[in-house]
């Protein structure tokens, strides 16, 4: 007799869901569990595991060149990405001790071109893959259905930020430092959240350093060697001259433009490895500050920010002064570890999904409604 299994699947008014992200630096697959609850519009989550698993070095490789692939090459990615988050995710399940009842994974994006001659996106590592080897219903390829809406596909991180971290009377900015920088904006009226992608962030400074040591080095651990160079006025100069940071919200960006031809352009011409560095890391900096003060009204009374590059001492420190007298902290101060912070949003914004619920912001994505996020695959 076959067993059937529930569809949607049975899930209680408190999961434990695992959530599992990597962003498009692709350094590593970062998976969190968590014990869910709701309380109206508000959200709570009891961390109980954190796991940050890097990619095989060979399998980073092959997910940064994956644009200029074969066919058959990204299809072969899309299950060995997925084997690498379902370990991931065992891993933190183990380590919690408990049997989640569902697994929320955003993927690994390849391509991401909203605004193409066909707006498309496509994130790797099959929900199916997952499933089979975890044993739990998996939600999974979010952005497709606001990219089909009429959205950006990002950032969809705002609605889970609104639920879990808005502070009535105070506008509130969470700022996400992967290989892009994103922002959610939650306002001190109580209007709904918004955000957008600021530009580039850990992306085009690792493709420097992955470049300049011909694959030896993956990051600038704490910034050190940026800290060394000198920054390059009139390239910066150049360099913040893209007409993204000018476009106004909604707006998403990716590795098509801050990615490896970015970085290839900079690290030429005999221009010391240091320099490029520490350029970037202004880059950084000044487009952050920028887009607050250009986009963000009223200004808001504090930044949180958390992903990777709160690792990078240097990157904080520029961003910090940038941003000054406007304090900047991390997502520790709110008991989300710095790279937790998007997986447990995918964890909420799945359990969305599983109830039939919109997990998007159209005032972040530019969509023209609200869209149940994602694809539901059994074990």
């Amino acid at each position: 007799m076959i067993r059937r299994a529930p569809f949607p699947p049975r899930i209680p008014a408190r999961p434990v869901a695992v959530g599992l992200m990597s962003g498009t630096s692709a350094d590593a697959v970062s998976a969190v569990v968590a014990r869910l609850s709701e309380h109206g519009p508000r959200a709570s989550a009891r961390i109980l595991s954190e796991v940050h698993l890097p990619y095989p070095e060979s399998l980073r490789r092959r997910i940064l060149a994956a644009q200029r692939s074969r066919l058959a090459d990204v299809c072969e990615l899309s299950f060995e990405v997925a084997e690498a988050f379902a370990a991931a995710a065992n891993r933190a399940i183990r380590r919690a001790g408990v049997r989640p009842h569902f697994v929320a994974s955003h993927g690994q994006t390849i391509r991401h071109v909203p605004r193409g001659r066909t707006p498309s996106t496509l994130q790797v590592g099959h929900g199916s893959v997952i499933a089979a080897r975890t044993g739990l219903p998996v939600v999974s390829d979010f952005r497709p259905a606001d990219i089909a809406a009429g959205g950006e596909g990002a950032p969809l991180v705002p609605l889970a930020d609104e639920a879990f971290f808005r502070a009535p009377g105070r506008t509130r900015v969470l700022l996400n430092l992967g290989g892009i920088a994103n922002v959610s904006v939650l306002p001190a009226d109580g209007s709904p959240a918004w955000g957008f992608d600021t530009g580039p962030a850990n992306g085009p400074l690792d493709e420097t350093i992955r470049r300049w040591s011909r694959g030896r080095i993956g990051f600038d651990a704490h910034g050190e060697m940026a800290r060394l160079g000198e920054v390059d006025g009139r390239l910066l100069g150049r360099l913040l001259a893209d007409p993204y940071f000018r476009r106004r919200p909604p707006k998403s960006t990716g590795k098509e433009r801050f990615g490896a031809a970015f970085a290839a352009r900079l690290v030429t011409g005999g221009r010391r490895v240091e320099m490029v560095l520490a350029t970037l890391v202004e880059l950084v900096a000044c487009s952050v500050a920028d887009a607050l003060t250009r986009f963000v009204r009223p200004c808001p009374e504090e930044v949180i920010a958390s992903g990777g590059g709160c690792r990078n001492e240097f990157l904080m420190e520029r961003i910090r002064a940038r941003l000054a007298p406007l304090p900047l902290q991390t997502s520790e101060v709110l008991g989300v570890p710095v790279l937790a912070r998007e997986a447990l949003a995918f964890a909420w914004l799945g359990w969305r999904t599983l109830r039939g619920l919109p997990g998007n912001l159209p005032g972040a994505t530019g969509a023209r409604r609200p869209a149940v996020l994602g694809v539901i695959a059994l074990p």
